[in-house]
């Protein structure tokens, strides 16, 4: 393997290895790769011979509820570019990205996918038939709720930016109330039903970030109601925060509308260095046609504790994205087969938006950000994974194009 690790003045390094497996008891297996010299491939002098090793050991684990199985991947490595001084933290820099593998295996690999769309069918399946009556209290909570997308009606609230165009936001305050509201709307290649699902599914493998330290849901009176728990990681030096929700959904007709409120309950006392933070939320489901949803989203973030205000309200971009995410979601899992001038133009707004695959912490030294983001994307994209497959050309030809280096 040959690589270049962009040191000015420095040659490129080429790297031999031997790799040897082994079958350790019926769930474990190791493989090792050690840095090697043969005949087959002499040391060439335009190069200098590095040495890494690598050692992957594979876990077998017990199956999901599903019956898909699953593997703990370790994977091990010591890099030495060798042919002079290099400071210590640049080969740390070389090493982290050469960890790169791990990723596109379980991206590869992955089958979260298939996971949590059982569960949504499941979920679907019992929305259809779901006849439970609501409480007075579910129906206040739902009106309440409702009730926040009013400040946005018309002209109301200030326009916010967003990265995708396929997507309108705006912030607004109500008199007295220091703490911003969020709003936003896009449209998402599903039913709205597909859309219920998932965002109820808040358990979900699609769902989880870095951030999260905690998940769970605590309480379920009904198949519409449910309590949720989450713990995220907050930048440091804030404390964590924590939060404790409720969830309900109700149906209107062919649409649905989905309120997130704060509430408290004994088993989620406070904790000590975790600030309890609360999060209001509604959510407009409404069906355009059987394949095209509008979502409408209200928002009201409060980060708690000693946070100022103006500081948390500068968030809001991040949480209006929120059916941005959604309607990415959808458009991820679109084949080929089935795009039309609106996923050409949703696609095309994903090929100009920054991900975090090209970050020069993760992005191999060698690739350029915009070749990184076409491999994150066309890994992401089923649509644009097919036409990959099928124009091998294609996302190098795209990583071009970002660049404007067409010639």
């Amino acid at each position: 393997m040959l690589i270049d690790h962009k040191i000015p003045g420095y040659a490129l390094r080429e790297y031999v290895w031997l790799c040897v497996w082994r079958q350790e008891s019926d769930e474990v297996i190791v493989v090792t790769f050690v840095p090697h010299t043969c005949d087959e491939f002499p040391v060439r002098s335009q190069f200098v011979r590095g040495s890494i090793t690598l050692v992957v050991r594979l876990e077998k684990l017990p199956p999901l509820e599903c019956g898909i199985p699953q593997t703990r991947v370790t994977y091990t490595q010591q890099m030495d570019v060798q042919g002079g001084r290099v400071a210590a933290k640049l080969v740390n820099k070389f090493a982290a990205a050469q960890l790169s593998p791990l990723c596109v295996m379980h991206a590869t690999l992955d089958q979260s996918e298939k996971i949590d769309g059982e569960k949504r069918l499941e979920f679907e399946e019992m929305v259809r038939a779901h006849n439970q009556p609501y409480t007075e209290e579910e129906l206040e909570v739902i009106k309440e709720g409702q009730d926040q997308h009013e400040m946005f009606k018309g002209e109301k609230g200030k326009v916010v930016k967003l990265p995708s165009s396929l997507a309108t936001a705006k912030v607004a305050r109500k008199e007295g109330d220091n703490h911003a509201f969020g709003w936003a709307t896009t449209t998402v290649r599903a039913s709205t039903v597909q859309v219920l699902a998932f965002v109820w599914d808040v358990m979900s493998r699609d769902t989880a970030r870095e951030d999260n330290l905690e998940r769970a849901i605590d309480e379920r009176p009904s198949n519409h109601n449910f309590v949720g728990y989450a713990k995220k990681r907050s930048l440091r030096p804030l404390d964590n925060r924590d939060f404790v929700s409720r969830f309900i959904w109700k149906a209107e007709g062919t649409d649905f509308v989905l309120i997130q409120s704060p509430t408290s309950i004994v088993a989620r006392p406070l904790l000590k260095d975790v600030v309890r933070a609360e999060y209001l939320s509604a959510m407009k489901i409404i069906k355009i046609n059987d394949g095209e949803t509008r979502l409408e989203y209200v928002c009201r973030p409060d980060a708690g504790g000693s946070v100022p205000t103006f500081i948390f309200n500068r968030y809001m971009t991040r949480f209006v994205s929120y059916p941005t995410e959604i309607q990415e979601y959808f458009q991820n899992l679109r084949p080929l087969s089935r795009w039309d001038a609106k996923d050409g133009r949703a696609v095309g707004e994903a090929l100009l938006i920054k991900v975090d695959a090209e970050s020069k912490k993760v992005r191999p030294t060698h690739m350029a950000r915009e070749e990184a983001r076409m491999r994150a994307l066309f890994a992401q994209y089923r649509g644009l994974k097919e036409a990959g497959e099928r124009y091998e050309w294609l996302e190098k030809m795209l990583a071009r194009v970002v660049m404007d280096r067409i010639r």
